[in-house]
């Protein structure tokens, strides 16, 4: 859980569904296309946002949470339309918008996202936080990112001011302090069940019976199975074009276990293919991610296992070398692991020169 939760005030500014008396919320959710990575990188979805942002203003609508995973985005949305056409219309004009980028940017034609845009309204208001919380534990719950705070792609992490959501219009509802009040806990609460079922209403059809194929094949029995057994799963099939948090969700593997598959998948990449870092995200579907604690558990593991040097590992991988602050980390949870001096740690990971030595040795452990 963070220590620090953002709640906007600047909605007051943006026209929007909070001049309505009776604000009607909706949940939505935007998938792309299953042979494409609708977000590559951080600059993709960046776009994505500015495009967003400069639509909102628009139509009588307010954002008041967003999520942007590597191939979907999930809302929660305040409207004055009783029915969702000001969402549906918003979000087409955002899709049209960003699939002219992506176009140009990435040469593929078309739109990156499916026409089926996912919407259903809130029936009850005490239905909304809960809602807002699942939109900003995707990444939690997919196994993206250690909680809230690690994922910097969502509502969450906006500062004051500075984004696309605002809470004006539950700030009409129930008061401003009551909302800041139960907005900081119900994300302590975590998700609900009852909240979760909106991202398992999806087909199942061939996916389902590819996904129960793959799993005979590798040896599984679901949940049940290793990580490692069930990382090859993952590799199969979103090689074979299914989306990764798709995958992921219909498996229910639990939370704790998921960073432990995707970190054997990504790995498995790396090793076995020869693959970069960056090359293995993104043959999962995944973006560069800017928290950096998957990668310095594969660097671990590689080099324990291997006996390979942090140079090798590092150019195999396409990351910089010797890049002080990781290696920093990496040093200290080496000897920690290991059971060994720091300096016998930098010795096994083949770390010779003397003024990097000089660096890691006179910091303190």
């Amino acid at each position: 859980m963070s220590d620090s939760i953002y709640i906007l005030d600047g909605g007051e500014e943006r026209a929007g569904a909070y001049n309505s008396a009776s604000p009607v919320f909706f949940r939505a959710a935007v998938k792309g296309k299953d042979t494409l990575a609708a977000f590559p990188d951080e600059a993709a979805v960046r776009f994505y946002v500015r495009s967003v942002k400069q639509i909102l203003g628009s139509l009588p609508i307010e954002i008041n949470a967003y999520s942007v995973l590597p191939n979907a985005v999930y809302f929660v949305f305040a409207s004055a339309d009783k029915s969702p056409v000001s969402v549906r219309n918003f979000l087409a004009a955002a899709g049209e918008n960003y699939s002219r980028y992506y176009s140009e940017r990435f040469l593929k034609e078309g739109n990156v996202f499916k026409r089926k845009i996912k919407i259903k309204r809130i029936g009850e208001y005490s239905e909304v936080l809960p809602a807002i919380v699942s939109v900003h534990a995707r990444p939690v719950v997919l196994g993206l990112a250690a909680d809230y705070s690690k994922y910097p792609f969502t509502s969450y992490n906006e500062k004051n001011g500075s984004g696309i959501s605002g809470l004006t219009a539950l700030y009409k509802v129930s008061g401003k302090d009551e909302t800041k009040r139960d907005y900081v806990a119900a994300h302590a609460a975590g998700i609900t069940e009852e909240s979760e079922k909106f991202y398992g209403e999806k087909e199942k059809d061939k996916f389902v019976l590819d996904l129960e194929r793959t799993l005979a094949d590798n040896g599984c029995a679901g949940e049940l199975a290793s990580s490692e057994a069930l990382a090859k799963v993952l590799i199969e099939m979103c090689g074979a074009g299914y989306l990764l948090d798709d995958v992921l969700h219909e498996l229910r593997i639990k939370k704790a276990k998921r960073f432990d598959v995707i970190k054997y998948a990504v790995k498995d990449l790396m090793t076995r293919l020869d693959l970069s870092y960056d090359s293995a995200l993104s043959r999962l579907g995944l973006p560069m991610l800017p928290d950096y604690s998957l990668f310095l558990e594969i660097v671990l593991e590689v080099a324990m296992e291997t006996g390979r040097s942090y140079e090798h590992i590092m150019h195999g991988a396409g990351m910089a070398y010797p890049n002080l602050p990781f290696l920093k980390t990496l040093v200290e949870e080496y000897s920690s692991r290991a059971g060994v001096a720091v300096t016998e740690a930098i010795e096994r990971l083949g770390i010779y020169d003397k003024e990097v030595i000089k660096e890691l040795v006179g910091r303190k452990t």
